[in-house]
């Protein structure tokens, strides 16, 4: 994002939270009740203003950081991106087999009629890839795999002809 963007980003941001805040004290300032243990409205009223605002500031400060320091794989070297897709592949069997059993169990659990019929292992085995595809990102590198063999066939393919 361009250092535009990101500058009228902060503003609007800054600008919401500054009108929070305002909305926040207007009414507390209306408050009829007396206060406890400040002796001066405005004094407590401050304070808590900037306590609110070094908060504020501290948490999108530590957000940005994490935004920063996230690893996508675009910031990869190609050298971790294949080793990752090696291992994901070399380990599928026994993760698969791994949340197979656990879709088996719980299926088992849930319903207590259970029996084993083609449509219950399928059903059973659909579940169990797509979890194991929603574990870290093993979405990603199987679809890094089946890129790596499409490009292969495609080669024999050409040669082929």
């Amino acid at each position: 994002m361009p250092e535009y963007y990101q500058t009228l980003e902060d503003d609007f941001e800054e600008q919401q939270t500054a009108k929070i805040l305002e909305d926040k004290y207007g009414k507390l300032s209306k408050d009829s009740r007396p206060s406890i243990g400040k002796p001066n409205p405005e004094f407590g009223k401050i304070i808590t203003k900037t306590e609110n605002e070094k908060a504020i500031f501290a948490i999108r400060k530590s957000e940005k950081e994490q935004r920063d320091q996230e690893k996508t794989i675009m910031d990869m070297p190609l050298k971790d991106i294949m080793e990752k897709t090696s291992e994901v592949t070399g380990n599928f069997w026994d993760d698969y087999k791994i949340k197979l059993s656990e879709i088996e169990i719980h299926e088992k659990q849930i319903n207590k009629d259970y029996h084993k019929s083609w449509a219950t292992v399928i059903k059973i085995h659909l579940i169990a890839f797509v979890e194991y595809l929603k574990d870290d990102n093993h979405v990603l590198y199987i679809g890094i795999l089946f890129v790596i063999i499409s490009v292969i066939l495609y080669l024999f393919n050409i040669t082929s002809k």
